[in-house]
């Protein structure tokens, strides 16, 4: 408690604190000692409170009785005590009346966090410095707050979403390996603070979680100009804005994002899955552009051994149900830009991947139940080498600190209401927050995810391709200690009647699976409304092709699953990027269909090409400028998913 204390006052709030012993109170600098105000109050000794905005209890469990619950002056409280209710019904009086809770299993995970590090590498543990796993905790607990608060905006509870944040957590590495890669990679002479997530992330006036208060608004910070704004801080917004300020430092560049963290759109629940198989050249090469950026993640991002995200590899499985010729063609194409890649046969998978079955998944009638009897012909793939996996939290983290290291002024909580145009209608002038607040620009872009369409509405702004917010549903699973499944690479399955894909994060032992059937992503979704769990039919969907791939793969254990959203183009699933028809200096980035994350390096290099007019020598893709110009005729597709 007087740790807390010592930071909010450092950090310019007004504290009160009450303690039993009122001398230590008293001993809190800056602080007001109200502990005989609250202990003469007895029982009503939540009515005796100050009204607050946020209620920290640092002291026993069960303090809060449902008295206090209905009575405590406070917008929320952040649990820094196991049990601070005395009651299930004390907790759902304080929610009932509109206040947030955050539960301590988020906000004091310290032990926990520290456990993992120690876990994963105690070597690195026993030699870190201990304000870097101090530094490395609060930053991740922030982030993990800022993320639940998200999660949380239509409910009162966020302990509601707990079981959703454990979800999406145990499909990512786990949160002590970042922090082991990072202490291997200073090992042998590296020394001092790791500044991990640049400066310290703990809530001090100077942070960027300062500027990211318990406030549902925030105007944009120091200026009401720049030369350009962009409307979204995902994997994208970042990527585009960092590119940018390489070209040219002395450019003023904003970025506007409606949540209050990272991660918040469809970046923030990416499977982070980097391939350069794509139907179309150009994406291809657009493709391993992105990849060089992200196995040199250091490097490009300038933050060197410092980075927190990293590359693994794992190789791709192409089992699409093609022709031995076509997969040919595939791995000719592959060949033409560098990429290994083996055309195999079901001799051949299942003496590299044995855990593999090369049966193909049967199709059955919905109505009756009876197999229809098909002849696929032969099993045919092609294996993708060089593929693997980042951790899309940790990549956006990394590019946030990249970001405002090169001066890009990044503001949460900034609702962007319209994009603001001038008398002829025919150049944007700026964008409009839902505060009223206004921020004039020469340049926006609008790379807002699934809120795109909402923007270009409001003025008109038409593509010839239609982007709609579809709903994705990921499942995962716990691995035994099997090499025959963790070493199995990323699998594209299309082969018979299936549409899934599956891969292995050996980190944390989890199958993480999801689809690349259009019967899976055909669910136009409203951005602020939709069901984030994994249907109980598509679960049993996923398993069932699952279970015939993997057929020595256990039974047991529990399946987990969430939903989340690309925004995907409805005639040829690939995004439109460049000018709009209608304003000149209005951008398009969008209708990525699943492919974004992988992608997003390049495309930075692709928009600052086209808003700019400049290249720099590296970290660039030579792709036309107008391959996906948001005003083309679709492109042509045999097979329209988002792995097209």
């Amino acid at each position: 408690g007087r740790k807390i204390a010592e930071e909010l006052v450092a950090a310019g709030a007004k504290v009160y604190v009450h303690d039993i012993m009122p001398e230590r109170a008293a001993a809190i600098s800056g602080a007001v000692d109200i502990s005989d105000i609250v202990a003469s109050a007895g029982p009503a000794w939540a009515e005796a409170l100050p009204a607050v905005d946020v209620f920290v209890p640092c002291s026993k469990s069960n303090l809060i009785d449902l008295r206090a619950a209905q009575s405590l002056p406070a917008r929320a409280i952040c649990g820094s005590t196991n049990l601070p209710f005395a009651s299930a019904e004390a907790e759902a009086a304080f929610a009932g009346r509109g206040g947030v809770l955050v539960p301590e299993s988020i906000t004091s995970a310290g032990a926990v966090i520290a456990d993992s590090i120690e876990h994963f590498d105690a070597d690195g543990f026993a030699k870190a410095d201990p304000q870097d796993i101090y530094d490395f905790t609060r930053s991740t607990v922030f982030n993990t707050t800022m993320e639940a608060l998200d999660l949380a905006a239509d409910q009162h509870s966020v302990r509601d979403i707990v079981p959703e944040l454990s979800s999406k957590a145990s499909a990512r590495e786990p949160v002590g390996k970042a922090f082991g890669m990072a202490c291997q990679a200073r090992a042998g002479g590296a020394s001092g603070p790791t500044g991990f997530g640049g400066s310290r992330r703990g809530y001090s006036s100077s942070s960027s979680a300062a500027r990211r208060g318990f406030s549902s608004a925030a105007s944009p910070s120091t200026s009401s100009t720049a030369d350009v704004v962009i409307v979204g801080s995902g994997i994208m917004g970042m990527n585009i804005a960092y590119q940018m300020k390489r070209r040219d430092p002395a450019l003023s560049v904003t970025i506007l994002e409606r949540a209050s963290a990272l991660g918040f759109g469809s970046s923030g629940w990416s499977t982070g899955f980097l391939r350069a198989f794509y139907s179309f050249d150009n994406t291809m090469e657009l493709a391993l552009d992105g990849i060089n950026a992200y196995k040199n993640w250091g490097d490009y991002t300038g933050l060197g051994d410092k980075a927190e995200a990293y590359f693994t590899h794992t190789g791709a499985l192409w089992m699409l149900g093609k022709t031995k010729e076509a997969n040919m063609a595939i791995h000719e194409r592959l060949n033409k830009y560098g990429v290994k890649s083996e055309v195999m046969n079901a001799d051949a998978i299942s003496k590299r991947f044995p855990a593999l079955s090369t049966d193909p998944y049967p199709e059955f009638n919905a109505e009756t139940g009876d197999l229809i009897e098909k002849d696929y012909g032969e099993c045919w793939a092609v294996y993708e080498d060089g593929c693997g996996h980042m951790d899309s939290s940790s990549c956006l983290r990394d590019i946030h600190q990249a970001c405002e290291r090169e001066g890009v002024n990044i503001v949460f909580n900034a609702r962007v209401a319209e994009v603001l145009t001038n008398a002829g209608g025919d150049r944007a002038e700026g964008v409009k927050l839902m505060d009223g607040s206004e921020l004039k620009a020469g340049t926006v872009l609008n790379c807002a995810g699934p809120w795109f369409q909402q923007l270009n509405g409001k003025v008109g702004v038409k593509t010839t391709t239609e982007m709609l917010p579809t709903r994705i549903q990921v499942g995962h699973k716990t691995l035994p200690d099997d090499e025959a499944l963790l070493s199995l690479p990323f699998v594209a399955d299309y082969w018979g009647n299936s549409g899934i894909y599956f891969m292995p994060r050996r980190a944390n032992k989890q199958l993480v699976f999801g689809s690349i059937a259009h019967r899976f992503e055909s669910e136009t979704v409203d951005p602020d409304n939709f069901n984030e769990a994994l249907d109980p039919d598509v679960k049993q969907d996923y398993m069932s092709c699952l279970f015939h791939r993997c057929p020595t793969m256990p039974h047991s254990g529990h399946i987990q699953g969430f939903s989340h959203m690309y925004t995907v183009n409805q005639e040829d699933v690939h995004p439109v990027i460049g000018v709009s028809a209608e304003m000149s200096n209005y951008f398009l980035c969008n209708g990525f269909s699943g492919h974004g994350f992988k992608l997003a390096p390049a495309v930075g290099s692709l928009v600052s090409q086209q808003v700019l007019g400049s290249r720099t020598e590296r970290w660039e893709t030579s792709i036309p400028l107008s391959f996906m110009d948001p005003n083309r005729k679709p492109l042509a597709l045999q097979v329209k998913t988002h792995f097209a």
